[in-house]
C-alpha cells in the first residue's frame, strides 16, 4: 500500500537552534542521540552516513518560533536504504534516501537525507579519563594489575567514521582481563586482572578489530 503526503507549508527562521542538521524546509534540527564520550558526534549533528546493519538514535526538534510543536512522526521514503522504528534509524543498505518529519494527516513538514555506506573497517576508541573518545587505539597496550579502561568499536568507510549503535561481540583471556558491558552499545570496560598477555578482539558486522593487551606486575 502507498501512502501520499501532502506538504505543510509554514515559514520560519531556525534561531538558538543546538548543533545538529536542519531539515531541508527549515523547520527541523535533527541530531542523533550521541554517546556522552562522543564529542564529534555531539557538535556536528547527522554529518556521515550510518553504517549498514548500525541503528542511529535520533533526536528531532521544531525550530519554527512562535508556534506549538505538532507531534511528530519519522517515515523513510526507501525502506531499501534505512528503515526507522519510532525515532531509531536502522541502516539497510548502502544509498541515500530523505527522512520526512510527518505531523497528523501524513503531511510533511520537514525532511532531510540520510546517507548509508557499508563498513569497511571496525576500530577501536579509548574513552580517556576527561570522557571523551581518543584516536584509534594502537596495536598493543599495556597495563598494570588494576588498571581499567574503557573501549568503544566503531564502523569506519576509509578515514571516515560512520554513524550508528553496532552489536558487539567482545573476546579476550579472562583470567588476564575482565570485560565488563556498562550498558554502553559497542562498549566494555577492560579491567587487568593478572599478570599475562591476551588479544582481545570485538566483532560486529562481520568486521573484527583487535588489540594486544599485556598486563603486568
Amino acid at each position: 500500500m502507498h501512502r501520499t503526503f501532502g506538504f505543510l507549508p509554514i515559514l520560519c527562521v531556525c534561531a538558538g537552534c543546538a548543533a545538529g542538521s536542519s531539515g531541508a524546509l527549515g523547520q527541523t534540527q535533527a541530531s542523533p542521540e550521541c554517546p556522552p564520550s562522543d564529542l564529534v558526534c555531539a557538535v556536528a549533528g547527522i554529518d556521515a552516513p550510518i553504517a549498514r546493519g548500525a541503528t542511529l538514535p535520533i533526536n528531532v526538534s521544531v525550530t519554527s518560533e512562535g508556534s506549538a510543536a505538532p507531534p511528530l512522526s519519522f517515515v523513510s521514503a526507501n525502506p531499501g536504504v534505512f528503515t526507522v522504528d519510532v525515532d531509531r534509524i536502522h541502516g539497510q543498505g548502502p544509498g541515500v534516501a530523505s527522512l520526512l518529519v510527518t505531523t497528523t494527516g501524513d503531511l510533511v513538514v520537514d525532511f532531510l537525507n540520510v546517507f548509508v555506506a557499508e563498513a569497511e573497517s571496525m576500530r577501536l576508541h579509548r574513552v580517556g579519563a576527561s570522557g571523551l573518545e581518543t584516536s584509534t587505539l594502537p596495536p598493543a597496550m599495556q597495563m598494570l594489575v588494576g588498571d581499567d579502561l574503557t573501549l568503544v568499536l566503531a564502523p569506519h568507510a576509509g578515514a571516515q567514521r560512520l554513524l550508528g549503535d553496532v552489536d558487539a561481540t567482545w573476546n579476550a583471556d579472562t583470567a588476564t582481563v575482565k570485560l565488563l558491558d556498562e550498558g554502553m552499545p559497542g562498549s566494555r570496560r577492560v579491567i587487568a586482572a593478572s599478570p599475562g598477555k591476551t588479544t582481545l578482539t570485538a566483532e560486529a558486522l562481520g568486521i573484527t578489530a583487535q588489540v594486544e593487551l599485556e598486563v603486568v606486575p
